[in-house]
C-alpha cells in the first residue's frame, strides 16, 4: 500500500524536488547539530529558508514558495558571487 502510494507520488516531479530538498535539509541538520555542535546555525536563513522550501513544495504553497524566494535571491546571490569569486579568483568581493 505505501510503495503504491510512493510510486504514484515519484511520478509527480514537485513531489520529487519536494523529497530532495528534505533529504538536503535533514543533512544539513545533522552536519550543524552533530558533527559541528552548532544548533544554533539552523535558524540561518540558509537553513530556514531551504525548510520552508521544502515545506512550500510539499504543500504546493506558490505564497510560501515566492517569499522564501523574494526573501532570499539577493542575500544567496551575494554570497554564492563571493564565494564563487574567491575560490576561482582569490578576491573577495563581497566581504562575506
Amino acid at each position: 500500500m505505501l510503495f503504491k502510494f510512493l510510486r504514484s507520488k515519484f511520478s509527480d516531479h514537485v513531489f520529487v524536488l519536494a523529497f530532495i530538498t528534505l533529504g538536503f535539509w535533514v543533512a544539513n541538520a545533522y552536519l550543524k547539530i552533530f558533527i559541528l555542535h552548532t544548533p544554533e546555525r539552523m535558524l540561518w536563513y540558509s537553513s530556514a529558508g531551504l525548510a520552508f522550501v521544502t515545506i512550500a513544495l510539499f504543500t504546493r504553497n506558490s505564497f510560501l514558495l515566492t517569499a522564501m524566494f523574494s526573501a532570499l535571491a539577493i542575500i544567496e546571490g551575494i554570497w554564492s558571487a563571493s564565494f564563487l569569486s574567491k575560490l576561482f579568483f582569490n578576491i573577495d568581493i563581497g566581504g562575506i
